[in-house]
């Protein structure tokens, strides 16, 4: 593969890798792609071992379903994304220490009363998705987007902002008559002196759900949440998107 082209990643995602970053990426194919080589039912066996995850937690206890979310699984060292439809405040879930992951994430569909669904992505990504109501930003494909930090250093802003910046994000929001209510938040740590940051990577044909599960996955086992705020009033429909855990 001559670098400066682009691969696919075992999500499909298409990856433009800069030449600079010939050592970095190799590392980072390795990872993206080690459980392409399996077979399906190696990959189901992988996905069964996560949900069984013990978890490890900081702060058991009752809290809303999206920071439940996030520390489950962080209590189990995986990435995720959360789609959230609500109007109002999310509901709450209790995590308990000690459980697997399955049943944390199975107190977390009872707390949204089972409206949400669990999927695995083949990358180990683990999505909470609405059941009953569809989140069309999030299957918005973009042509290209480019990242220019995504190391774990790299805040929201920089890996979130070129995403909903883009021409096909920015028309969509028009034509669902969805508004932003405030900047990507979470990721952002101190780059240590004398720390240079990588290059920038771009991804090509990608919808914004399988970038942000991109993101979380090359980060290690961040989480993001998109909530939508949705009350059957025309045209108030507002949105945000945040990195629980970077």
């Amino acid at each position: 593969m001559a670098w400066g082209s682009y691969c696919k990643s075992n999500d499909g995602i298409q990856i433009v890798h800069e030449s600079k970053m010939k050592k970095i990426v190799t590392s980072l194919l390795f990872v993206l792609l080690a459980d392409s080589l399996g077979f399906a039912q190696q990959r189901e066996s992988s996905k069964e071992a996560l949900l069984e995850r013990k978890l490890v937690l900081q702060r058991p206890g009752p809290k809303s379903v999206k920071a439940a979310f996030a520390e489950a699984l962080g209590g189990a060292d995986a990435p995720g994304g959360m789609e959230l439809v609500i109007c109002g405040t999310a509901p709450s879930a209790y995590v308990k220490e000690g459980v697997d992951l399955k049943s944390a994430l199975e107190e977390i569909l009872a707390a949204k009363q089972h409206t949400l669904a669990v999927e695995v992505t083949p990358a180990g990504v683990i999505n909470l998705r609405e059941r009953s109501q569809a989140v069309p930003l999030l299957d918005v494909r973009v042509s290209e987007v480019t990242f220019p930090d995504i190391s774990k250093f790299g805040s929201a802003r920089s890996v979130l902002l070129p995403l909903l910046q883009s021409a096909e994000v920015q028309s969509a929001m028009r034509g669902l008559q969805l508004r932003a209510v405030q900047d990507p938040s979470g990721l952002e740590s101190a780059l240590p002196p004398g720390a240079r940051r990588p290059p920038p990577i771009t991804l090509r044909d990608v919808t914004v759900r399988e970038a942000l599960n991109f993101v979380a996955r090359l980060k290690g086992s961040s989480v993001w949440v998109y909530e939508e705020q949705r009350c059957q009033v025309p045209g108030k429909a507002v949105f945000s998107i945040q990195f629980l855990r970077g």
